[in-house]
């Protein structure tokens, strides 16, 4: 009955978040990481579940989204729905947990102090795989106390498979494998070698069971066996190199987007080592960059380390893509909650409750190693609010279990002196002002400006731009952004001024190039282009959207041998890229130049292209245009009768249906 109670508040607070939630500008989107599992998923509830590649992100949450959306629908409401109900359940899970562990009243004070932590809100509204990561946090919590309570060969099988799972969602979380072992060694140690050998046969089995068919997987499409995911080695280094701030920065500045991410890793660590490498060797290189840099200079290291620690502790709650201040302006439930019940307030309520119950040590030992290697593996790699939420289970756990015992003695504080003496020095250590609120402030108003963008609404996407850049006026990225969101309202002459600002702050950078450029270009001051793409061409190295960004902005100024050979180049790069191929296939089907056309590559190329999900007018189009370089005019029509609008449309129909061919317009 508690455990349905607790469930039931938790849901109906999330459930008021959600109807508030409706506000904020970005809600109803997917930011950065939520694109890439949102993308995933819908190619797995496609059918795609087996995949093309060894796993770079953690693929638990997607496989998790795939099958929401084939039993329920694609729709983000529904998934948030399910979501929502399973936090809710996590907060009845963790009532169970404490009164195993503590008592009854401490497991309902752990339960709904979960149920109002306003970071577990919002994360359970989040397409991010926070609320997985905490729901599996907790279960770990659970199966642990149901272990210690008595060591069986199915408790062991569930408490492997659960942090198995949990690996499958945080990857590092796989140091707790042999922390749990120990654990659970040690509660079978009175109970005689069977009983030991049956907990660590069981523990193997649990895991084995939740990662070996990953492990399998990753084999079977990419011929290594790579336990979990590859990018294990380059989130360290960002986390651990001479600059490391202690939270992320992307490898190259400004393509923090996940798909930059791997392929930026990638083509760093082959340019270093003059060599095609594969995942596993990619994560290896940046690992072994790390180590070198710890074993040259282990001060500054443990410098960093400490960087880190005290971010993990602190009050302030570092925000990726989506940033919970943010919607705060938006949600007035977040706000209040956040006033009340802060991180801030939690982590001091655990410590006091640590050092309130530290003569109990021996039998909560389970929570406490739990708590302290999680806290660790975010430590070793970086911090951010969402890697850290999966401490919070440990945290509400002894947090709640203090709150009783303090209500219990409330009439004889002195007798606990120690305890709120031990709450106070945490809470000033935890509250220390590291950041203000509005630190990545500007971030957010530009993920939000970049939803409204995408919407269709520039003007509400400029408001919001500028709105960032008033708050940090030396953001080279916002600025640029500000230039696109200019440049598709129509202010042509505007996001030409603002592409100017960017690139004399950044100093050359190939995307400001390209942009500057590409703007040029549209207002038709055609002579400035050719030295920017020239200089563009040399910071393209090995970055495959590069060359193929070159090669629009020269098809634009009618530079088409210039166009094929970057779009070749991108392709050399990245076979895989759809919108490449389509470029080249644009152009062997439509150059004036007759030494450029060949109308079988295009073909070839674009069929391949729709083949691996290319789709929409420009793939219609250029199909259509490459049959009728070949003269299948009729073929052409068909093509572009499935659909397609819009003055160049119109104007293909014309032409396939004269038998004439489409051309550019001569240099």
């Amino acid at each position: 009955m508690l455990f349905a109670g607790i469930a039931l508040v938790a849901l109906l607070v999330r459930l008021v978040y959600l109807h508030q939630a409706r506000a904020v500008p970005m809600f109803d989107a997917l930011i950065e990481d939520g694109e890439s599992y949102g993308a995933w998923s819908d190619r797995l509830a496609s059918g795609d579940w087996l995949g093309k590649d060894v796993f770079y992100q953690a693929p638990l949450y997607p496989y998790f989204l795939g099958v929401v959306k084939l039993v329920f629908g694609r729709d983000l409401a529904t998934i948030r729905l399910v979501q929502a109900l399973l936090g809710s359940l996590a907060c009845g899970v963790l009532f169970l947990a404490g009164q195993r562990f503590f008592s009854r009243r401490a497991g309902v004070a752990s339960g709904l102090l979960l149920a109002f932590y306003p970071s577990a809100i919002f994360f359970d509204g989040c397409i991010q795989k926070s609320n997985l990561g905490l729901v599996l946090a907790t279960l770990l919590l659970l199966a642990l106390a149901l272990l210690r309570e008595r060591t069986s060969l199915a408790r062991s099988i569930a408490l492997g498979f659960v942090l198995g799972l949990l690996m499958l969602t945080r990857e590092e979380s796989i140091l707790l494998v042999p922390v749990l072992l120990l654990l659970g060694r040690r509660h079978a140690r009175g109970e005689g070698w069977p009983v030991r050998a049956r907990f660590g046969a069981g523990y193997a089995l649990g895991l084995l069971l939740a990662l070996a068919p990953v492990a399998w997987r990753n084999h079977a499409v990419g011929g290594e066996w790579v336990l979990t995911t590859s990018q294990a080695g380059s989130n360290f280094f960002i986390g651990n190199h001479p600059d490391a701030p202690g939270y992320y920065v992307p490898l190259k500045a400004g393509r923090s987007n996940v798909a930059y991410e791997r392929q930026d890793a990638t083509d760093i660590a082959e340019l270093v080592s003059r060599r095609k490498l594969t995942p596993k060797e990619v994560s290896s290189f940046w690992f072994g960059e790390s180590f070198k840099w710890i074993r040259a200079h282990p001060r500054d290291w443990f410098t960093v380390l400490g960087r880190k620690a005290f971010l993990c502790a602190n009050a302030y709650e570092m925000p990726d893509a989506e940033d919970m201040y943010f919607y705060e302006r938006y949600v007035p439930l977040l706000h209040a909650l956040d006033w009340i019940l802060p991180w801030g307030v939690l982590v001091p309520l655990c410590i006091a409750g640590i050092w309130h119950f530290r003569s109990r040590w021996r039998e909560l030992a389970a929570p406490l190693a739990l708590l302290a290697t999680l806290a660790a593996g975010v430590v070793a790699f970086y911090v951010f609010a969402r890697y850290r939420y999966s401490l919070v289970p440990g945290l509400t756990l002894f947090g709640g279990a203090l709150l009783v015992e303090l209500w219990d003695a409330r009439r004889a504080l002195a007798s606990l002196r120690s305890t709120w003496i031990a709450l106070a020095i945490a809470v000033v250590i935890v509250d220390w002002p590291l950041y203000p609120r509005d630190f990545q402030l500007p971030a957010s108003y530009g993920n939000a400006a970049i939803t409204l963008d995408l919407r269709g609404d520039h003007a509400g996407a400029i408001r919001l731009y500028r709105e960032a850049l008033a708050l940090r006026p030396d953001s080279a990225q916002t600025r640029g952004n500000l230039g696109l969101a200019l440049e598709h309202a129509g202010h042509l002459e505007e996001a030409i001024t603002e592409y100017r600002a960017v690139l004399a702050q950044r100093n050359g950078h190939v995307y400001d190039l390209l942009r500057l450029a590409n703007a040029l270009a549209q207002a038709g001051h055609l002579a400035e282009c050719p030295p920017l793409l020239a200089q563009a061409e040399t910071q393209a190295t090995n970055d495959a959207v590069a060359w193929r960004d070159l090669a629009n902005v020269y098809t634009q100024v009618r530079r088409y041998a210039d166009a094929l050979r970057c779009a070749r180049r991108s392709l050399e790069l990245d076979p895989r890229g759809r919108e490449a191929r389509l470029r080249a296939a644009w152009l062997l089907a439509c150059a004036p130049d007759p030494a450029l056309r060949n109308g079988g590559e295009a073909l070839a190329l674009v069929q391949s292209a729709v083949r691996d999900g290319a789709g929409g007018a420009l793939a219609l189009e250029t199909l259509a245009a490459a049959l009728a370089e070949l003269g299948r005019f009729d073929e052409a029509l068909a093509q572009l009768a499935r659909g397609g609008t819009g003055a160049q449309h119109e104007a293909l129909l014309a032409a396939f249906a004269r038998h004439e061919a489409w051309r550019l317009p001569p240099p």
